[in-house]
Formats: structure tokens, C-alpha cells, sequence
């Protein structure tokens, strides 16, 4: 009896179809993995494929981290400002014209401020005052220092253009001369320090002479730029202005102050 169970329960176990076995993937693998496994086709797997699908797509689309996109901006705006420059650069050297063209109606614009010209002249405070006369109307325009330099050179004529193109043909770089350089090299060679110090010396033995007061007055005053120092104050220009005076003049000039 126990032989014919046995073999009724053998029976019923053989006749019984076998259920597929999917493996169990491990912890923390996807499922994506699991499917390239090798797990059996069955009509319930096609429904597993399409949320593989979908896990997959949201995965794609997905923004990138927080730290990716700052690092992705940066190094647009980086990108940008190098561009930027380099056109720019490439349009400097690219178009002298456009450079030529406005230097051009800046030299327009400085004429119509009638600026003097300078040749030579014994008189070493002539040079002097032509600088400063050029200085005072630089400052009406916006040229750049080298801009200047060629401004100021186009109203040098004669002795004075002669000096400064031998200037240049000694100097390295002579493109690049500063306004400071410019006017330190002028004064070095059209006002020389020896010559203002023969002009001061003149000064502090100046006399009226047979000018009138008015005449001796301007002279005056025209002398008096050559030794600052002796007249940086009221009472040492009354000084220095009585002691040219005749006696008779002065005599008055003492009686009117008492």
C-alpha cells in the first residue's frame, strides 16, 4: 500500500509542469542588468521591457548635477571673453584705415583750435611757452599720449621738425613716445638749463633803462618766468620790480607808502 502511494505521488509530480525560474538579482543592481542576464521570454516580459524603457529614458533626461552646470557656464563665459578679445584684436589689426581716419579728425579738430607753430628762437622762453600753449589745448581733445606727441609734432616747423625727426631716427621705439618724454626732450634741447640760469642772472640786474613804466613793467613780467624762486611771493616781486626802477621813480613810490 505504502509502494502504490509512493508511486501515485511520483506520478502526479511528473505530470505537474515545472514553473521557469528567474534568478534574483543581487542587491543594488539594476534592472537593466538583470534583463542582459538572460532572463526566459515570456509574455509577462514584455511588460518588464517597457518599464526598462522608461527607467532608461528618465535617466537620459535627467538635469545634469548642480556642480556640471556651474563648471558648463563658466567655460562658456570663458570661451565668450576669448572670442570677444580676438575679434577684437583682429579688428585693430585689421583695419589701419579706421585707425588713420581717427587720428585723422583728431589733427581736424586740434587745428580748429588755431595751435602755434614753433621754427626757432633765441629767446629760450619763446620754446617754453609754445609747450605750454600746445599742453592747453591737448587738454580740449581725447587723444591717447602718443596721439598727442603726433599732434604737437605736426606744428613743429624748420630747426624744430629737423631736431625731432633726428630724434626719432636715434630712438628705439619711436611709436611709442610718451607725451612726458616728448616735452622733457624739447625743453632739454630748445630751453636748456644753462641758458635760464644766464636769464635769471639778467633778471636780478635788470634795469628801466630808458623804457617807460609800462614798457618795463611787461618786461618785467617777461623776465620774471626765468627765476621763480626770486618772485614766489608779493613782497619779493615789489622787490625785485623797485630796485629796476629809476631813483626818482622809486623816491616817489617810497614817499606814497608813508
Amino acid at each position: 500500500m505504502a509502494r502504490f502511494d509512493e508511486a501515485a505521488q511520483e506520478e502526479a509530480t511528473a505530470a505537474t509542469p515545472r514553473c521557469a525560474q528567474v534568478p534574483i538579482p543581487p542587491s543594488g543592481q539594476s534592472r537593466g542588468a538583470n534583463l542582459s542576464a538572460g532572463a526566459p521570454n515570456s509574455p509577462n516580459g514584455q511588460v518588464d521591457e517597457g518599464e526598462d524603457e522608461e527607467e532608461v529614458n528618465m535617466e537620459i533626461n535627467a538635469e545634469p548635477a548642480p556642480d556640471i552646470t556651474k563648471s558648463i557656464v563658466a567655460q562658456t563665459l570663458l570661451l565668450q571673453r576669448l572670442t570677444e578679445a580676438t575679434g577684437q584684436e583682429n579688428n585693430e589689426n585689421h583695419h589701419p584705415d579706421l585707425q588713420a581716419e581717427d587720428l585723422g579728425r583728431k589733427l581736424e579738430m586740434f587745428i580748429r583750435l588755431k595751435p602755434p607753430t614753433f621754427n626757432y628762437s633765441q629767446d629760450p622762453m619763446d620754446a617754453n611757452d609754445w609747450l605750454k600753449v600746445i599742453e592747453t589745448k591737448l587738454d580740449f581733445t581725447d587723444c591717447t599720449d602718443e596721439e598727442c606727441v603726433a599732434l604737437a609734432v605736426h606744428q613743429l616747423e624748420g630747426t624744430a621738425r629737423c631736431w625731432w625727426d633726428s630724434y626719432c631716427n636715434s630712438h628705439a621705439n619711436p611709436a611709442n613716445i610718451t607725451w612726458e618724454e616728448f616735452s622733457r626732450a624739447f625743453r632739454d634741447q630748445h630751453v636748456p638749463r644753462q641758458l635760464l640760469i644766464q636769464k635769471a642772472q639778467e633778471f636780478r640786474t635788470m634795469t628801466q633803462g630808458t623804457m617807460k613804466v609800462p614798457e618795463y613793467e611787461r618786461h618785467f613780467t617777461r623776465m620774471m618766468s626765468y627765476t621763480s624762486e626770486d618772485v614766489n611771493t608779493d613782497e619779493k616781486k615789489q622787490f625785485w620790480f623797485h630796485r629796476g626802477l629809476h631813483h626818482g621813480i622809486r623816491q616817489i613810490l617810497a614817499g606814497s607808502t608813508h
